[in-house]
């Protein structure tokens, strides 16, 4: 799947990368980016695990009114076009505005170049009718959620459809996939 996400976001020796998620070095997104870019590119992540983990702690909810989302202001500072790739691993479902972050990441962009956006959806989309169909599913479900501190059902989640309407405008060529439980989104800035 990496392979499949970094073809997609097409990255390139002497890139400068923005990479905003959740285990971004356990899962090996920053060293296999920083092989991409190579010597004269740059990788800057933004690691927002603590973060997410406080937000479900505190059984924070967003301005989207979902539990453990917040406004992202990560980028505020970085000049206008300053990346070639900007990327989401793992950490779409933590947003509460998806138009304004998706502007915001959009305008650190440079024109032409791609935005990705990457999620495990453990429970989003058909996994709950997936769930409801299958008493087996059921009981190993709660059996490893058992412990969580929250209602597992509120966890937070972005359908495809959704960020599509988010991005309505924003981006050439949106596109999404999903594939073994991954869900992909993805598009190019304008040039213009």
């Amino acid at each position: 799947m990496n392979t499949i996400v970094y073809g997609l976001m097409e990255v390139r020796p002497g890139d400068k990368v923005l990479v905003i998620g959740e285990s971004l070095g356990p899962c090996g997104w920053v060293e296999d980016l920083h092989r991409l870019v190579g010597p004269t590119g740059e990788v800057r992540a933004i690691e927002i695990l603590e973060e997410a983990r406080a937000a479900y702690d505190a059984e924070k909810v967003g301005r989207n009114a979902k539990m453990a989302c917040w406004q992202w202001n990560y980028t505020r500072d970085i000049p206008d076009a300053s990346y070639d790739v900007v990327a989401v691993m793992q950490a779409v479902q933590h947003c509460d505005d998806w138009r304004e972050t998706g502007t915001e990441l959009l305008r650190i962009l440079k024109p032409g170049r791609r935005l990705m956006l990457a999620e495990a959806y453990i429970f989003g989309g058909s996994f709950w009718s997936r769930l409801d169909a299958d008493l087996h599913l059921q009981y190993w479900v709660h059996k490893l959620t058992h412990f969580f501190p929250f209602d597992f059902r509120k966890t937070p989640y972005y359908s495809p459809q959704e960020l599509h309407e988010a991005f309505k405008g924003l981006l050439e060529q949106p596109e999404n996939i999903e594939w073994k439980g991954i869900e992909l989104f993805w598009g190019r800035k304008p040039r213009s």
